[in-house]
């Protein structure tokens, strides 16, 4: 019985208490893969995002091009007849 209880409290003190409760889990100490989002997966919000980033991307690149003179001369504009 003692040698049961020394060989417990070796392997208890061996493993730090995320390893062990790790191993108790699923046998393979895997890391959780629930501990960001607590399983929780927002699909709409990283669609949204995705789409607030391609839309700035587009607005900066476009002001980019306005910026560095591609667009119409003025001249080429259309003119708009007064009665």
């Amino acid at each position: 019985m003692k040698q049961i209880i020394i060989f417990i409290v070796s392997i208890c003190s061996v493993l730090g208490q995320d390893m062990y409760s790790s191993v108790n889990r699923d046998g393979y100490g895997r890391p959780d893969p629930n501990s960001l989002l607590n399983g929780f997966f927002p699909a709409w919000a990283i669609i949204l995002l995705c789409l607030a980033g391609l839309f700035l991307l587009i607005s900066v690149l476009s002001y980019g091009l306005y910026v560095l003179g591609c667009r119409k001369p003025h001249t080429e504009f259309k003119k708009v007849q007064l009665r």
